[in-house]
Formats: C-alpha cells, sequence, structure tokens
C-alpha cells in the first residue's frame, strides 16, 4: 500500500457520513413528503460538508489547486467539535498542519500555523504513541487513521527535516527543522 492508497481511503472515510445522510434523507423524501423541510436542511447541510472536505482534499492531493485560508477555515467547520485557526495557510503543508490539529484537538480549541510550525492549544489534546513513533522513529504504519502523519513523514524525508514535539497539559507544538 502506499501513500496514495492510505490517503484515498481515509478521505473516503471521511466523506462515507455525510454521503449515507444524503442517502438516507432523499429516500425518507421519496417516502414522507411532509420530511421535505427538514430534509432540505439536512441535504444542505451534507453537502456542505461534502463540499468544503473534497475542496481539502483536492488542494492537498491534487494538481495545481489554489490553498486559501478559507479551505482550511471551511474545513473545520465540517467538525464536531469547534477549531479555531490562526495563521496564514499557503501550502500543502498548512492544509496537513490543519488535518493534524483537528486529530489532536479531539474537544476543540485553536491551532496557529507557522511557516513550518503549528501550536495547537485546548483541553484534552491527544497524539497518540503511534503517530509519535511515526514521526519521530520513523516507523512504517500503513493504516488509514494515520495518513497525516505518514504524509508528514514522507514530507519530512523528502525535505531532510525533522520534527520536535513539545506538549503540556494545555498546548502541544510541532517543528519542522532541517536536518543538519
Amino acid at each position: 500500500m502506499n501513500l496514495n492508497e492510505i490517503f484515498v481511503t481515509k478521505m473516503c472515510h471521511d466523506l462515507a457520513g455525510s454521503i449515507g445522510v444524503l442517502d438516507n434523507t432523499t429516500e425518507l423524501l421519496k417516502m414522507d413528503s411532509s420530511f421535505v423541510e427538514e430534509g432540505t436542511d439536512l441535504l444542505k447541510q451534507s453537502t456542505g460538508v461534502l463540499v468544503a472536505r473534497l475542496r481539502l482534499y483536492r488542494a492537498l492531493l491534487g494538481l495545481n489547486s489554489p490553498i486559501t485560508l478559507d479551505i482550511a477555515l471551511k474545513y473545520l467547520d465540517t467538525l464536531p467539535m469547534p477549531i479555531s485557526l490562526m495563521g496564514q495557510v499557503q501550502k500543502k503543508e498548512h492544509l496537513i498542519f490543519v488535518l493534524m490539529a483537528s486529530e489532536i484537538l479531539v474537544r476543540g480549541g485553536s491551532v496557529e500555523l507557522g511557516e513550518n510550525n503549528f501550536v495547537c492549544s485546548g483541553k484534552s489534546l491527544f497524539l497518540d504513541e503511534t503517530k509519535k513513533k511515526i514521526l519521530l522513529e520513523n516507523e512504517q504504519n500503513e493504516k488509514p487513521q494515520y495518513a497525516v502523519v505518514l504524509w508528514l513523514q514522507d514530507w519530512m524525508k523528502k525535505n531532510n527535516l525533522k520534527v520536535e514535539i513539545f506538549q503540556n497539559e494545555e498546548a502541544l507544538s510541532m517543528r519542522f527543522l532541517s536536518v543538519i
């Protein structure tokens, strides 16, 4: 399995819930026309989630797609927990930093992006040991739930970078530095 296959699997998983809501809602609309007002709201919400997530994945994985702050903000709006974003979003790495922050900030919080770093602040920060090993020790684990850290691992290798991770109860930061 390669990184593209892993990311496509993750992407499909991220989109499947909203696609299921679309399918179920259209079925309910066929069965009960009184469901139109509620159903229309569900359809609008689900299509909004799909569009926001597809835009992020296209910008991250596609060719010559524009990368903007709006793409990252709209993606964060699709999540069940509130995450605020500060900083510039101009490169694919910044989109990965946003995805990584969404995995770390399990109960919400904020993420501040820098050129080659990001800082997550909030309660209940979570970075599991396998993800740390992938980043710090170059461990291989080709499961879709590790797609983001595998992308970072590949990016670090291609750009001769290493990561420093700092964590306390209120913040987690990752800095990507040149290997000398």
